[in-house]
């Protein structure tokens, strides 16, 4: 007779699984057959299918009773308890007693007691010698006012552009269930190892949400590969971190070394040095991904030739600064965040060496008490579709629609391009304006000396869940500058100021008379 018994379980995709084996009378040689279910209950099994049979779960042998792991070690079974603590500090996990599992909601950290067993080296003797910082995980869902950034929100992939090669943290993918399945594709371990491997075309697909840790960048240095396309898998976040040492990041995340006609992250985290373009690439798109803007410069395109008049495309992106050589005629940012604030978020490039050279910023004042002098270089033509931008600009054609440019902008040739529907910094040298905020009533009404309508956000900083959220204190001529009277920035899809007047108006149509409604927002 077997006991009852638990079994934890590794999926391909890394996550954990606690199984809940059932108690089994004259359990026969040969063993028993179980279905394991998605929360972990244990289902019977026919002991000798026929060919070409359903293999549909029979009974049920023992149901699930929550992923919680008991304490290793506890006689009888004791399972840790939730206490809430502030976590601002680390050390602040020695108020936890033994047994006790510290959450501190409102900054999204959690915390072990001392000398809790799942601490590596806390167990006496060790539960597993071998145990490190990589062994221990967590799954969390992450909130974000809007699909902008890197997040696992459906990024539409095209069904008919299909992955070529695969990456998974534990070098296993999963086999389609069909009649005939296809031919399995190679599985890496590492991004660095699937983009050495890859032929011309290719499409590298990460499988899990798993952190890819590197100490150099990542390399893209075949001449003989042209085209090339980085995504994560649906519904899933990979994060890849350049870290030399404990905040010390690498000179670059990825570098591009040679001529590429099309090149395509999809869906990445990339955390620790800039991408680093070193060549021509024609075609350059960013898409759902999140370049941690608290590292400063996110992206350093070193192509100088004016005639190779590559473009760029930020879709859904958050990144920080980008600085672009004049190789890249065309930059394009659309529903993203560009973060450098008090320094330089778009300019161009003054050259390149080892790491790549790149402008000092200037030195304005915001808002400057008189036209800012801001030396070259300028980055060519960038267009700004529904862009919250902090820090300067610094460009020869800018267009802009319903964006939020947080500090001065200047463009050199004023003749060209356009700022509609936008909200720009008193002082900037700016094209011609159309519906923009403030108007010039706004800044004759504007004391002098300090900012106009400037936008109040509800964090600006990078990681929470209402980053770069425009406040209920913001003007109200900047919740409501867009095209359909909406708010403006990276979020304006969302129309929250439309869908929230809605709101309004059908509580004050269906409310009791004598109730209040509250409104609370979720972020």
């Amino acid at each position: 007779m077997s006991r009852l018994a638990s079994l934890i379980v590794r999926g391909r995709g890394g996550q954990s699984l606690l199984v809940y084996l059932p108690e089994i009378q004259q359990c026969p040689p040969t063993g028993v057959r179980l279905f394991v279910a998605v929360d972990g209950s244990t289902w019977t099994i026919p002991v000798s299918p026929q060919p070409g049979a359903s293999l549909d779960a029979g009974d049920l042998a023992r149901a699930a009773s929550g992923q919680a792991l008991p304490i290793a070690g506890n006689w009888p079974l004791q399972y840790r308890r939730p206490v809430a603590i502030d976590l601002c500090r680390s050390e602040r996990s020695t108020l936890l007693q033994p047994g006790e599992l510290g959450i501190d909601p409102e900054l999204g950290r959690f915390a072990l007691a001392p000398g809790d067993p799942a601490i590596p080296g806390a167990a006496s003797p060790p539960i597993n010698a071998n145990a490190g910082p990589g062994d221990f995980s967590a799954d969390y869902v992450e909130g974000f006012p809007d699909q902008v950034g890197a997040l696992t929100y459906d990024r539409m992939l095209d069904p008919t552009q299909q992955a070529t090669r695969l990456v998974s943290k534990f070098g296993e993918a999963p086999t389609p269930l069909t009649e005939a399945p296809p031919a399995p594709l190679p599985v890496h371990a590492s991004v660095a190892a699937a983009v050495a491997a890859a032929a011309d075309g290719e499409v590298i697909e990460i499988l899990d949400s798993a952190t890819y840790s590197a100490t150099e960048a990542t390399t893209l240095a075949n001449s003989q590969v042209s085209a090339l396309t980085i995504r994560a898998a649906a519904g899933q976040r990979p994060c890849l971190t350049f870290y030399q040492a404990v905040k010390a990041p690498a000179p670059a995340s990825f570098r591009v070394a040679v001529a590429m006609d099309f090149l395509e992250l999809n869906g990445l985290l990339l955390s620790g040095g800039p991408l680093v373009i070193e060549n021509k690439v024609s075609d350059l798109r960013l898409e759902a991904c999140t370049l941690d803007p608290r590292l400063g410069v996110s992206l350093l395109a070193a192509d100088l030739d004016l005639n190779d008049r590559a473009a760029y495309l930020l879709c859904r992106c958050v990144a920080g600064g980008l600085q672009t050589g004049d190789g890249v005629a065309q930059l394009t940012i659309a529903d993203s965040i560009i973060d450098q604030s008090g320094s330089i978020a778009l300019a161009g490039l003054l050259g390149v060496g080892s790491p790549p050279i790149f402008s000092s910023p200037p030195l304005l004042a915001s808002p400057p008490s008189s036209p800012p002098q801001i030396p070259r270089p300028a980055a060519r033509n960038v267009q700004l579709e529904r862009v919250t931008v902090l820090g300067r600009i610094h460009c020869e054609v800018l267009s802009a629609s319903e964006s939020i440019l947080d500090d001065v902008a200047v463009a050199e040739d004023r003749q060209s391009g356009c700022i509609r529907f936008s909200r720009f910094e008193t002082g900037s040298l700016l094209p011609r304006r159309y519906q923009c905020v403030p108007s010039e009533q706004d800044e004759a009404e504007c004391p002098s000396g300090g900012r106009c309508l400037a936008p109040f956000f509800n964090s600006r900083r990078f990681g929470r869940p209402d980053y770069l959220q425009l406040a209920a204190a913001t003007p109200a001529q900047i919740l409501s500058a867009s095209e359909q009277h909406s708010e403006i920035g990276a979020f304006a899809g969302a129309l929250n100021t439309v869908r929230l007047g809605n709101l309004r108006a059908k509580l004050k149509e269906f409310m009791p008379v004598g109730l209040e409604p509250v409104i609370i927002a979720e972020t």
